[in-house]
């Protein structure tokens, strides 16, 4: 996590606010990144990486070091699933722990799961129940399918979209469960406590 500290007024304090982050190292290679001008935004310890912006001319003096093992270009953060995972820094988690053996499940509209509507994403081993009578997963809104792939995404179709938990429901002893509450226009159908 990154902690931003403002100051008190009166302790000896400048003008603006004083800015620390709890995630930058202090250390040799830190400083050897402000030395070839660029200026550390943060470190992530799990990959050992910093976040850095700075010129084009001062990135390919950093890819020269012998300790650079990989760049990549940071763009701002957008509300697209490729871009908001490691915004929460969950590609890390999922790096180790890809959800197998956990149980997950919703309350939605459809699921559009891949046996007989064609989701390659979404092939796992499934429990459905469906209050609306237009079937667990047909007559598409779409909110439900996208919740689940978020969540279980195997990222089949496009590696970028994989879920957060691709491994779980992957085999009969962990399995997605879902439950359609709501119907193709939206609306609430029955009672959710009967679900599950």
């Amino acid at each position: 996590m990154v902690f931003s500290v403002t100051a008190n007024a009166g302790v000896d304090t400048p003008e603006e606010p004083v800015v620390y982050s709890s995630h930058l190292t202090n250390g040799e290679f830190q400083k050897t990144l402000e030395a070839l001008g660029l200026e550390p935004i943060v470190y992530h310890r799990n990959s050992r990486s910093f976040k850095v912006s700075g010129r084009a001319s001062a990135i390919m003096e950093l890819a020269k070091l012998p300790a650079v093992s990989y760049i990549d270009h940071a763009p701002d953060d957008q509300l697209f699933h490729a871009e908001t995972v490691s915004m929460i820094s969950h590609d890390y988690i999922r790096d180790t722990w890809d959800g197998t053996d956990a149980h997950l499940g919703i309350i939605d509209s459809e699921v559009m799961m891949a046996d007989g509507n064609e989701h390659d994403d979404l092939d796992v081993w499934y429990v459905a129940w469906d209050n609306t009578g237009q079937g667990a997963g047909a007559n598409p809104s779409g909110h439900g399918t996208h919740v689940a792939g978020t969540m279980i995404g195997r990222g089949v179709s496009d590696s970028r979209f994989k879920g957060m938990a691709p491994g779980a429901g992957s085999s009969a002893t962990s399995r997605f469960f879902h439950g359609r509450y709501f119907d193709s226009g939206g609306a609430p159908i029955g009672d959710r406590n009967n679900l599950y």
